[in-house]
């Protein structure tokens, strides 16, 4: 439900008109009330929107027209393609939405620009929800060879395979000058349930971090015995692999950071737009 002080910006869950109240003195308003509700509140991407059109409705009329579809492809070529298919649509709309926010105040020295970044990272996480989660679903399917491999293999060949993955895994990772800690002894607290022989739960989508470390127990093939269950790409893109999963596991640090604890500047948030756009590609790409 959203909050009670950001009612008069909603009607039943739809964008008030924006001419109803001064742009000016809504700004406040709106963003005390991003400030105040999770992304996956109902109410956080329809006050995006709102917010979007209160900076149009404040800017000069002369102000050329940017074409967002345009920025995005730029940036991310397989964009074009996923706009003619059936089924993105949310997805279409929240990546619009948050570009268009980005070019609206990606450029402003002062003041919290977190919001693009968080509304970036709902749409990655559904997205790699619904990419992974089918075969994460159809590897339990078969629980005893599930569980063989997590105890025999992630269980008691990671020491051999962290010391292949080390030189590749940079931590901590720097993003527009905001450093993030990406500790590699981590990963393998991603199958946690299944080293006690527990299904992982898909009914809600995991977490982007959760995600990028079962890329790296389940998509890599290595002589260790680590093999590519999610059968993602060629089977000897094995580094390109392990460079996804540390990009993916550093934009979620990145939107953890300026989530709870720090505010986005413009270096920041441009530099988490670019790697945010190839990691999406190269996701595309493994497919």
């Amino acid at each position: 439900m959203a909050p009670a002080f950001a009612a008069p910006l909603l009607r039943r869950g739809k964008l008030a008109p924006v001419s109803l109240f001064d742009s000016t003195q809504s700004a406040p308003v709106i963003d005390a009330a991003l400030y105040k509700i999770h992304a996956d509140d109902p109410a956080f991407e329809p006050l995006l929107r709102i917010k979007l059109a209160a900076i149009g409705d404040a800017a000069s009329s002369a102000a050329p027209a940017i074409d967002i579809d345009a920025e995005i492809t730029a940036a991310f070529p397989s964009f074009a393609q996923m706009t003619k298919l059936a089924g993105f649509d949310t997805m279409i709309r929240s990546l619009r939405t948050a570009e268009s926010l980005y070019q609206s105040t990606g450029t402003q020295r002062y003041g919290d620009l977190s919001p693009p970044i968080t509304l970036w990272m709902k749409v990655l996480e559904n997205y790699v929800h619904a990419w992974l989660g089918p075969r994460m679903a159809g590897l339990q399917r078969e629980p005893a060879q599930l569980f063989d491999y997590v105890d025999r293999v992630i269980g008691g060949s990671w020491p051999g395979f962290q010391r292949w993955l080390e030189p590749k895994w940079r931590d901590p990772a720097e993003v527009g000058g905001a450093k993030v800690e990406i500790p590699l002894r981590a990963i393998p607290n991603a199958v946690r349930e299944l080293q006690d022989h527990r299904r992982k739960r898909l009914d809600s989508p995991l977490s982007v971090t959760e995600w990028a470390r079962l890329i790296v127990l389940f998509a890599v093939d290595h002589p260790t015995g680590f093999k590519n269950l999610f059968r993602l790409g060629p089977a000897n893109h094995a580094e390109r692999t392990v460079a996804l999963a540390h990009r993916l596991h550093t934009l979620a640090a990145v939107r953890n950071l300026v989530t709870h604890r720090a505010s986005a500047g413009a270096a920041t948030l441009g530099a988490f737009r670019r790697s945010y756009y190839a990691a999406f590609e190269d996701l595309v790409a493994l497919a």
